[in-house]
């Protein structure tokens, strides 16, 4: 692997005249492969990320942007003698990419910032995920190939506008652990038939407003029996169609 540390100039420190009986201070500068330092961003294998703490780093982009079609972001980077988990996605950091068709999450991902793949015009899988508890807002955002999206088991949270627009997302599966779905986030999933829902923690105030508005309307949703008309009801009330079956 290659990597590469850019590091924020520094001011120049003043230094004392040296005097007849003092000699000047000599400064050693920091070895070569010294680890990174937290707001330092490195590059690993084409990949950037920025270090956030002592032993974690985000994904921030490629070093070449829409230069892969396939983008696996790792579980832990190592760079010199330091090894990072990678436990998030930052904002923005494949927006708009044309070229990448297929993204591979590490199992440390915690979080996927805000926009981080809106617009991935190619982009028809994702995979991975297993740690992940937060989807950002517009993450996927008219990502109008999007047909497969794995289910995440940690999901808690998918933000305003997260997947709107994606027409050829088909299927989709919420954990038992979701909490809350934006606005609009599934709002124009025109594709989206099968709807699996495990979780029983949904509320009224924890769904926003148009998440379900422009899906298919002879969607299918598979509800937990408790709360199979609870949900009917709301999930119309947040913009499913009324020709949607539920079950």
């Amino acid at each position: 692997f290659t990597f590469k540390v850019v590091r924020a100039a520094e001011p120049p420190t003043e230094t004392t005249p040296a005097t007849e009986t003092t000699p000047a201070t000599e400064t050693t500068p920091p070895p070569a492969d010294a680890a990174p330092a937290v707001g330092d961003t490195v590059t690993v294998d084409g990949l950037k990320y920025e270090i956030t703490g002592a032993n974690t780093a985000d994904f921030i982009g490629l070093r070449k942007p829409k230069s892969r079609s396939s983008v696996k972001i790792p579980a832990t980077i190592q760079v010199s003698s330091a090894s990072f988990n990678v436990t998030a996605v930052a904002d923005n950091a494949l927006s708009k990419d044309t070229k990448v068709a297929t993204i591979i999450l590490g199992q440390n991902i915690k979080k996927i910032g805000n926009n981080a793949f809106t617009s991935c015009s190619r982009l028809k899988s994702v995979k991975g995920g297993v740690a992940v508890t937060e989807i950002g807002a517009s993450a996927f955002q008219s990502c109008k190939a999007l047909r497969t999206f794995q289910t995440m088991r940690k999901l808690q949270k998918i933000g305003n506008n997260a997947f709107k627009g994606d027409k050829a997302l088909a299927k989709f599966t919420l954990a038992k652990t979701v909490i809350s779905i934006g606005k609009n986030a599934f709002n124009g999933c025109a594709g989206l038939k099968t709807f699996t829902v495990k979780t029983e923690k949904l509320k009224f105030n924890n769904v926003g407003a148009g998440a379900f508005k422009g899906i298919n309307k002879k969607a299918t949703f598979k509800c937990p029996k408790k709360q199979l008309m609870n949900y009917k009801t709301l999930f119309v009330e947040k913009g499913a169609p009324k020709s949607c079956k539920f079950k």
